[in-house]
């Protein structure tokens, strides 16, 4: 362990170098830099992250590829900042990219982020799934470790722990080669975790401490407070209950600092553990109950059932029988859904216990029945699996023997000067071979650039065509509104003239004019068109300012995009149906909803937007 503490220390210079997440090649030159930041923000506050990686996915990039890219990775972020819903939406029903015809490596990276994304939800076995067609996909190294972290995890969730620990000794295998301090430290607390669940705990310290150790260190807070909550269980399991409590404390407020909903979760389940450890059953069911709320909120539930069985646990020592077997069904009701059978155990046990308690002895029979054939079901899996890995292992040593068997015969049988003149002959044609393919492949890559090159240009024109129509299309849309409204204002106009001058009924004269005026109001159908047109335009501006600004009114989301058109106060009212005055205590309004200061002018902020 010793030697570890040694190679990080060399190591943390070269965390600012190392590679956080996959890069496509080659990236534009615009959004290099955009991603190198993304990069560096990712160690220290996955937020900033976020908001990079929207930006990245904002540009305009010529590359289909990249802009694939830079929408993967934004799905990426939201997955880390809890977004969880959002991510999945845009990985399965994109309007802008069409995923089932991806290939290579973009597909290989849309499929791991799927299965990130099943994994939070508790869908393990389609997030297994998902991982394996990732991987026979994938070529790149940093994805690489990215899937056996992954797959590692959603192994421990359902239980499987000696299958997590090969998964998570692979990815800390390839971390090394890569000689990324980041993702070294990442394996360091999941194998730590898995030691911890083995009840192997003087192991799990030292990793889990290097992890929180190393993240203390460069900054990275969020990180920081999953090692203190890891930190916590270990005190838990060691009887430390009061420190349990305080490492969990700590833990929650960085991630409410961090606005970490699932590090909240996981910390209130942890504090939750300390209170039991301490009797205190009614504080720790309120903490259950804050926990199940916040993972709720995040759309993770990963470890829903840990939760649910600890408070059916509070409710049988509160001596609310009910209660229990309530929480305890589903609790198993969840760990059947997730395919996690550990757990499904444990509930099994807790309820057949409650009911042997209660002398419900034909229910608890039947319960400890449905135990242990789950029982010889993991049994039976397992059994499998170990056959499995010998007849590999097998087949590898029988393979290796007659290679080796090979060798020898081959040794025995080539003559040394056969072999020099073979050698040589094979030098001449390699040789050959190198200098035709060599200049086979600069004549190819001449070709290549060259098609690349007029193939960026047609898209380049395409795309500026396509720009100056979508404009064209939408200053011809707002201008039919203002003569339609005009045309619509004189008639009005005409229309009192008369009636007044005929002396009709006044509530007819009034619901006359309300109808007619009520044709100049921008409708919901003109909106609905004028989103559409002005998108054409001004791509992902609405997005953005929802994204932003999630609290703007549709009225103000109206105005906004009619002041990004550069409209007059006049034009704004004849559109949107209001007096001039209105649109000014509009402007107002929005202005205060912005945060502007006063001294701030609100065209210029939007021109600027």
């Amino acid at each position: 362990m010793q030697r570890w503490l040694f190679v990080l220390s060399l190591l943390v210079p070269v965390t600012i170098m190392a590679a956080v997440v996959p890069s496509p090649d080659p990236l534009e030159a615009d959004a290099a830099s955009l991603f190198n930041l993304l990069q560096e923000a990712d160690r220290k506050d996955s937020r900033t992250a976020l908001k990079l990686s929207f930006s990245l996915q904002s540009m305009k990039l010529t590359s289909t590829e990249n802009r694939v890219w830079s929408k993967l990775l934004y799905c990426y972020y939201l997955l880390e900042n809890d977004s969880i819903s959002k991510s999945l939406s845009i990985l399965t029903n994109s309007k802008e990219i069409r995923w089932n015809d991806l290939v290579g490596q973009t597909k290989a990276f849309h499929l791991f982020s799927l299965g990130y994304a099943n994994t939070y939800l508790g869908n393990y076995t389609k997030a297994d799934s998902l991982f394996e067609s990732s991987a026979n996909e994938n070529q790149n190294e940093i994805l690489s470790v990215k899937l056996k972290q992954a797959t590692a995890d959603n192994l421990r969730y359902q239980g499987r722990l000696d299958e997590s620990m090969v998964s998570w000794l692979a990815a800390l295998e390839l971390s090394e080669k890569q000689k990324d301090s980041v993702a070294i430290t990442d394996c360091f607390i999941g194998i730590g975790i898995v030691e911890f669940l083995r009840a192997e705990l003087e192991n799990a310290t030292k990793h889990v401490n290097l992890y929180w150790q190393f993240n203390s260190r460069i900054g990275n807070q969020k990180k920081v407070a999953y090692g203190l909550s890891i930190l916590s269980l270990i005190d838990y399991q060691n009887d430390e209950y009061e420190s349990s409590i305080e490492k969990s404390l700590r833990s929650y407020e960085i991630r409410k600092q961090t606005s970490d909903l699932k590090g909240q979760g996981e910390s209130l389940n942890n504090l939750a553990l300390g209170y039991m450890g301490l009797k205190n059953w009614p504080q720790a069911l309120r903490y259950l109950n804050d926990a199940i709320l916040v993972k709720t909120q995040a759309n993770d539930f990963t470890q829903m059932t840990v939760i649910l069985n600890n408070i059916g646990h509070c409710y049988r020592q509160l001596g609310d029988t009910e209660k229990a077997v309530e929480y305890f069904e589903r609790a198993l009701q969840k760990g059947r859904e997730n395919g996690q059978l550990e757990d499904m155990m444990r509930s099994y046990r807790n309820l057949v216990a409650i009911n042997a308690e209660n002398g419900n002895y034909q229910r608890a029979y039947e319960l400890q029945s449905l135990l242990i054939k789950l029982r010889d079901s993991i049994a039976d899996m397992e059994q499998k699996a170990a056959v499995r890995e010998l007849e590999v292992k097998l087949q590898a040593d029988r393979k290796q023997r007659e290679i080796e068997l090979l060798q020898k015969e081959r040794s025995i049988i080539t003559n040394r000067w056969l072999t020099v003149a073979l050698g040589l002959f094979f030098a001449l044609i390699f040789g050959i071979l190198i200098y035709d393919g060599q200049k086979r492949k600069h004549r190819q890559e001449k070709e290549l650039l060259a098609a690349e090159d007029e193939l960026q240009k047609a898209e380049l024109k395409i795309m500026t065509d396509l720009l100056e129509h979508n404009q064209q299309k939408l200053s011809l849309y707002t201008e039919n509104l203002l003569r339609k409204n005009e045309l619509v204002g004189k008639l009005e106009s005409k229309l009192k003239e008369t009636i007044h001058g005929q002396g009709h009924d006044e509530g007819e004269n009034e619901t006359l004019l309300s109808n007619i005026a009520s044709v100049r109001i921008l409708t919901d159908d003109d909106w609905e068109e004028f989103k559409t047109l002005f998108d054409g335009v001004h791509t992902g501006l609405l997005d953005k300012l929802l994204s932003d600004y999630r609290d703007l009114t549709l009225g103000e989301q109206r105005l906004f995009l009619l002041m990004k058109l550069s409209m007059s106060t006049r034009e704004i009212a004849n559109i949107l149906g209001v007096s001039p005055d209105s649109v000014k205590k509009g402007r107002y309004r929005l202005k205060k909803k912005l945060g502007l200061p006063e001294t701030n002018s609100l065209q210029e902020f939007i021109d600027d937007f």
